[in-house]
């Protein structure tokens, strides 16, 4: 039995929410399967910043999502996630607009 090579992580989403644009109240949900070895770090951020409500972020070794419930004015931004790990890093950019009801 041979050993698992080392790879740089990858991130596995569906691309058509890369941007979108959702009515306040509405459910933001983005999920991503997370792949490489050794298992990377996920850091989520917001407009550059960390996220701070870690309640709408849910993190494993091989997967991760940010859910909005309800989503209000102030949730528009870019969502940002790295995963990275010690042979390189992979990043994805989510642009999140949200419009009156």
């Amino acid at each position: 039995m041979s050993a698992a090579l080392p790879g740089a992580p990858t991130l596995t989403y569906d691309s058509s929410k890369t941007e979108q644009t959702l009515r306040v109240g509405s459910r933001c949900l983005v999920e991503i399967d997370v792949s490489g070895l050794p298992l990377p770090t996920i850091t989520w951020k917001k407009d550059g910043q960390p996220i701070e409500d870690t309640s709408i972020l849910s993190v494993r070794d091989d997967f991760t999502s940010l859910s909005i419930p309800k989503v209000k004015d102030s949730d528009t931004g870019m969502y940002t996630i790295t995963a990275e790990n010690s042979v390189g890093r992979a990043t994805a950019t989510f642009d999140v607009e949200i419009k009156g009801k």
